[in-house]
């Protein structure tokens, strides 16, 4: 008999819904490191997409940006996060 598990991973493939789970997963994951700096807006083909208040936060974290893929893909336990681009959003 199956686990649950394995028959979720199963039909998630057969639907072609990887890729949705898998950017959902990266940017929850985003969410849990850093929950009050940015919000994660998207993830795709290895750029995650992220929003933060201002302009001025935005560079800060443009500094950050190796250490908090770094932080991201430690989370997440794979490699899924190379590169990240910050937004303004007010």
């Amino acid at each position: 008999m199956k686990k649950i598990k394995e028959i979720l991973i199963e039909r998630i493939k057969q639907k072609g819904l990887s890729s949705q789970v898998d950017s959902a997963g990266v940017c929850m994951m985003a969410r849990e490191v850093f929950p009050d700096e940015f919000s994660p807006v998207s993830y795709r083909k290895g750029i995650l997409k992220v929003a933060c208040p201002d302009h001025i936060l935005a560079g800060i974290y443009r500094l950050r940006r190796e250490e908090i893929i770094e932080e991201i893909n430690k989370k997440t336990g794979l490699a899924k996060v190379n590169k990240i681009v910050f937004v303004v959003k007010n």
